[in-house]
């Protein structure tokens, strides 16, 4: 087990976390990037921002804590995956990932704060 401090690099005002239409936005990229949907027209680029980030604001200021500097303990705590060979990843605050041959999937506050859950296909063996 090993601690890694993690350095919030954004301040938000609590009075912005006690708004529930703020926590549907994305105050780190509100507009589209240049990567996002290039050949969409500019209002479908939008919406599709918009709704792929849907409660990113919640997720990452409101129940998670990337607005504040915080320790991380855990097995890899720099990561959200293990590191190969290994499968398994657990980290304090809660959080814990899996990757198998054939699904991986992980659920709590990750490596910069924000808290989110995954369950996909692998996509590279292990």
């Amino acid at each position: 087990m090993t601690w890694f401090l993690v350095r919030a690099d954004r301040h938000v005002r609590w009075q912005d976390k006690l708004n529930p239409v703020w926590w549907f936005g994305n105050i780190n990229e509100p507009q589209p990037p240049a990567w996002y949907e290039q050949t969409l027209p500019q209002w479908r680029r939008y919406l599709g921002w918009y709704t792929r980030n849907l409660g990113h604001n919640f997720n990452w200021y409101v129940i998670g804590f990337a607005d504040r500097d915080f320790w991380r303990l855990g097995r890899y705590p720099q990561h959200n995956w293990a590191l190969p060979p290994a499968r398994w990843n657990w980290a304090w605050p809660p959080f814990v990932s899996y990757n198998g041959k054939h699904i991986e999937w992980q659920i709590g506050w990750k490596d910069q704060g924000n808290f989110g859950a995954a369950l996909r296909r692998t996509t590279t063996t292990p």
